[in-house]
């Protein structure tokens, strides 16, 4: 993930010098201010992982957020169940949703334990919420083979080889299978250092 110092080929002109870490930089990395490196195809710093999402690790923070979203989907099922079909005498009511609406409200109406079970479901109803999101933004920049740190229309079609490429680019060789657990290797097809535009960006830049 961390762009080490490799020196660049002789007649790789995509490779640039870094002004904060005065060494050569590969294509599609960026400097971090946080991390104070140079990250390979860096996506951006994650608050909530601590580190830069790049190369070796994009695969696992869209994991993150799949699981994300699927985990809120789970335990949203079974609250739901839960609240308004078996424990529906306490909390089909006009109140309850007034509280949904507006959680400050649970500091000064109703009990203890009902209360906490509605923190625990707004709480759900956020990470849902969250989740769909992140998946929302992420993954169309994955399908078209981008990171998040790309700001220009160029940058964003420029590694574009379609979806299967570029699924394959951050998922590995074996992506069928490796959003499935985090211990399963699946091997990436680029280094991280040498990189190569999509055959209708090389068009375009000949014409």
């Amino acid at each position: 993930m961390v762009a080490k110092k490799v020196g660049p080929e002789p007649d790789d002109k995509s490779w640039r010098e870094c002004t904060e870490c005065q060494r050569p930089a590969p294509p599609r990395s960026w400097h971090c201010k946080i991390c104070k490196v140079c990250i390979l195809k860096r996506d951006h710093h994650c608050i909530y992982t601590g580190c830069c999402i790049g190369l070796k690790n994009h695969r696992f923070f869209m994991g993150f957020i799949f699981y994300l979203f699927v985990g809120s989907v789970y335990a949203l099922v079974y609250n739901s169940i839960y609240m308004w079909i078996i424990q529906g005498h306490i909390y089909s009511n006009w109140l309850t949703l007034l509280k949904l609406a507006c959680p400050m409200l649970l500091l000064v109406t109703g009990g203890f334990w009902s209360n906490m079970y509605l923190l625990f479901y707004s709480l759900n109803v956020l990470a849902l919420a969250y989740g769909v999101l992140l998946l929302g933004y992420h993954v169309p920049i994955v399908l078209r083979g981008g990171v998040s740190a790309d700001r220009t229309q160029e940058s964003k079609r420029r590694y574009d080889k379609g979806v299967r490429q570029n699924l394959r680019s951050v998922f590995g060789d074996r992506m069928h299978i490796a959003w499935l657990s985090p211990l399963i290797r699946s091997d990436l097809p680029d280094d991280g250092y040498h990189w190569s535009p999509s055959s209708s960006h090389e068009k375009t830049e000949s014409d």
